[in-house]
């Protein structure tokens, strides 16, 4: 594998194309919507990694799978069943948690992180992992700071209003909170053209089930959201649609042009809506927010590593993001109405009053959740920023010797993009530079080099997922992903390609033989595979419904009443 900031990615603009083709065949029910979308003004945009596109447009929304078809996740990625059985090196605790981090200090008065103490979720064993060379913590953006004030690296003023030892005052450390926010608008539509058909159709779903199995094709294969659109709230006119952009609004490279938000349009939706006619499909056009000027914080609620941290999200606290919400809502609007008038049967549910901006800020304050992104917490900058980082450019944490933060807590302001793959790409330069560390002569990429990769981070110009980084001689672009075979691969990242790590010897091959349950599942032939998946789908479908019919026919038991007759509902806890 190539160090990150010398491996010019060609397939950006040839193999990502042929494997888009690939994904897009596998889904049915995005075209109508998709050409909505280009009739309010939206223009196609055939890869999101481009560095050629502008920031405003919409594609298929892009996934992690394999060449079946099948979700190729972090774990898949980085811990295939090889690598676990033949790494002796390799130990995996379950069942624990990490209590701190345990430090010492040296003569000269610098502070070095030597292990880490660890404890059974019952608590009855204790002990500490201590480390030769370094530690690196990947807890998240908010479980990261929670370790590190735990630890006694934090504002001073925390620490000891928990009494916690005090290691370092850093302050920064659970500051700079950030997070996109998602708003829903929920439509029924054909169910026919909504996933939800596989809910209340048992044969669309042995349709779907047999259609995966046997062809590799089919709804198994969608994302959640079949359309996605990047824009920016500047150029969304009243009525949702946008205006057309400058050329200097096309330029990919100005961070002005990031994007402030997103709509993605899925075929499914939460049936439970009051509303919602539940012999249709339902459908969902979501607002979110991906720009975000607002900042929160992660705080300690108690010593014990078991509770969950205080997070005060301080969601749109600045008027930035109230502005791009609003944008996108009446995107959505926009999206519902050309489809309306397309002919398409599209009935609002519950969606937003478009006509004013109080309305429309209403309608946020009452449904406005979490996409689960969180990240900055442990951010990569000076101590002296205006904000204070955590961590250098080399993701050591300032101050502390042998610690390193690899998660999305470092990420100095949230990505105008799903930051999965940035997430990645951190954690692969992290692994890099540990090496870089240990085995200097090994290295071949030049400081000047990684100073410009860092500069690019601290810049923020991640658009959609894209690691940036322009040499002094030459322009061009970089992402840390591996396309083998053409498999649509784009998150097999790993510390060490498969031919690095046959070279070392504690990578022992799997006796012949020997398989596990999932290789023996694939050995099968095909056929008997989708006997067996077929009987499996019919037996539980049977016993759903014999189910049913017996709560029909039996008598309620003696200590219950019909909720007809008075008997309480359970109410769940608030």
């Amino acid at each position: 594998m190539v160090p990150l900031c010398l491996a010019p990615e060609t397939f950006i603009l040839i193999a990502w194309q042929v494997l888009w083709k690939y994904a897009l065949s596998k889904v049915t029910t995005m075209n109508v919507r998709g050409d909505a979308v280009r009739k309010i003004g939206f223009r196609d945009i055939i890869d999101m990694h481009s560095p050629f596109e502008p920031s405003t447009g919409f594609n298929k929304m892009q996934y992690t799978v394999d060449s079946t078809g099948r979700r190729h996740s972090a774990f898949r990625a980085y811990l295939p069943a090889e690598v676990v059985r033949g790494r002796p090196n390799l130990h995996v605790c379950i069942n624990v948690v990490a209590t701190k981090v345990e430090f010492s200090e040296g003569s000269d008065g610098t502070i070095s992180a030597e292990g880490v103490e660890l404890e059974s979720l019952d608590r009855s064993l204790k002990r500490i992992i201590t480390a030769r060379r370094e530690i690196v913590l990947s807890c998240g953006a908010l479980r990261t700071p929670q370790l590190l004030l735990l630890s006694g690296i934090g504002p001073i003023s925390h620490l000891r209003e928990k009494g916690i030892r005090v290691v370092r005052d850093t302050p920064g450390v659970g500051q700079h909170l950030q997070d996109h926010v998602i708003i829903q608008t929920t439509y029924n539509c054909p169910l026919s053209d909504s996933l939800y058909a596989m809910v209340k159709q048992p044969t669309t779903f042995l349709r779907e089930t047999y259609n995966y199995l046997r062809h590799g094709a089919g709804w198994f294969l969608c994302t959640l959201a079949e359309v996605e659109i990047f824009g920016l709230s500047s150029v969304i006119n009243s009525d949702g649609n946008p205006a057309m952009l400058s050329e200097e609004q096309r330029n990919p490279y100005n961070p002005a042009n990031l994007p402030d938000f997103c709509v993605l349009v899925a075929p499914i939706g939460d049936p439970s809506i009051p509303g919602v006619d539940t012999t249709k499909g339902v459908l969902s056009i979501n607002a979110g927010l991906m720009l975000s000027k607002s900042f929160g914080n992660v705080r300690l609620r108690s010593t014990d590593p078991r509770v969950e941290p205080l997070c005060d999200m301080q969601y749109l606290t600045a008027p930035e993001d109230r502005a791009a919400l609003r944008a996108a809502l009446r995107v959505t609007n926009a999206i519902a109405r050309q489809l309306r008038e397309e002919g398409y049967e599209i009935d609002p549910v519950r969606v937003p009053d478009v006509s004013s901006d109080a309305a429309i800020d209403e309608y946020i304050d009452k449904y406005i959740d979490t996409m689960y992104h969180y990240t900055s917490t442990c951010r990569m900058a000076p101590e002296d920023d205006v904000r204070p980082g955590v961590v250098d450019d080399e993701l050591r944490v300032h101050g502390i010797r042998k610690l390193r933060v690899a998660d999305g807590s470092v990420i100095p302001n949230v990505p105008a993009a799903h930051p999965q793959a940035l997430v990645y790409a951190l954690a692969e330069k992290c692994a890099d530079m540990m090496r870089m560390s240990a085995e200097p002569t090994g290295w071949t990429c030049d400081g000047d080099a990684q100073s410009r990769f860092y500069a690019m981070i601290n810049a923020s110009l991640s658009r959609f997922n894209l690691l940036r980084w322009t040499n002094e001689r030459a322009r061009y672009v970089t992402q840390h992903a591996v396309v083998s075979s053409g498999a649509m691969q784009t998150t097999q990242l790993r510390v060490m390609s498969e031919q690095q790590n046959k070279q070392y010897s504690s990578v022992r091959s799997k006796p012949v033989g020997q398989r596990t349950l999932g290789e023996s599942w694939v050995a099968l032939p095909a056929r008997t595979r989708i006997q067996i998946s077929l009987a499996v789908t019919g037996i539980a479908l049977a016993g759903i419904y014999l189910s049913d019919q017996l709560e029909r026919v039996l008598p309620p038991p003696a200590d219950k009443k019909p909720l007809s007759e008075g008997a309480a509902k359970d109410v769940p806890p608030p």
